[in-house]
């Protein structure tokens, strides 16, 4: 017995990938690819992955290697004695006085 899928009840891909493995078991009928990405707003592309079980892996959240640093920068930028007009000269002195590698 193949059940038919109610378009209008699926609002994002999560709902879709809960779907796949009942797709992939073949309890539910073949949906309409286009029909399903219209109703979600997604690609077509994204929606056939999602129904085939495909995950996305997941991103690590990095800090950046300057953040340390930001503080330090942003003062010497607003110091009026001290004078940066080009990247360059602000990287050599925080190279020269904080040890900064990049």
């Amino acid at each position: 017995m193949e059940i038919s899928i109610n378009y209008g009840l699926l609002k994002s891909i999560e709902d879709i990938r809960m779907l796949s493995s009942a797709y992939l078991k073949g309890v539910i009928m073949k949906p309409n690819i286009t029909k399903l990405s219209k109703a979600i707003g997604a690609d077509r592309k994204t929606v056939r992955k999602a129904l085939n079980g495909f995950i996305p892996a997941k991103t690590k959240s990095r800090g950046k290697y300057l953040d340390d640093f930001k503080n330090i920068m942003i003062d010497l930028l607003n110091d009026e004695y001290k004078d940066f007009e080009y990247i360059q000269h602000l990287y050599n002195f925080m190279k020269r006085e904080n040890g900064i590698e990049c």
